[in-house]
């Protein structure tokens, strides 16, 4: 849980999420398209409330586990840092991938005239070649 938490905030930390006004792209064009009713309940519901109770529920069953070492751990434990490490790699495919593209149109300006893959505007090699969103998968 603590190895999640750190991944996460270093992936906001290298895309400057932490800076005084500094937000998620995609929440910048949620709050220009949508109504300001429909982003405050958004915001309290998604953002605020389930994450929260996501991580309630993982609490929870160590809570119940009560320190106790079941022989299905020892699949588990392993199974969950392998999904994290694959989480991790995405994050680092994505990163890497999207940064050169921005560097590319930054030249370019035209998508369609980028070398692939990064003329398609979205990833499909490394994790993504085998999953279109490999975070969700290890999630």
């Amino acid at each position: 849980m603590v190895l999640w938490g750190l991944r996460l905030f270093f992936h906001f930390f290298r895309r400057g999420y932490y800076k005084l006004g500094g937000e998620d792209y995609r929440w910048t064009y949620i709050k220009k398209t949508r109504s300001k009713l429909f982003v405050e309940i958004n915001n309290f519901f998604i953002i605020s409330y389930y994450q929260f109770f996501l991580v309630l529920l993982y609490i929870t069953a160590f809570y119940y586990c009560k320190g106790e070492t079941k022989t299905l751990d020892y699949v588990l434990i392993p199974l969950a840092f392998l999904c994290f490490v694959g989480e991790a790699v995405a994050d680092q495919q994505q990163y890497t991938f999207q940064t050169k593209k921005y560097e590319l149109l930054a030249k370019e300006n035209d998508l369609s005239k980028l070398p692939a893959p990064y003329n398609l505007g979205f990833r499909n090699t490394g994790l993504f070649k085998y999953c279109r969103h490999p975070n969700y998968f290890f999630d």
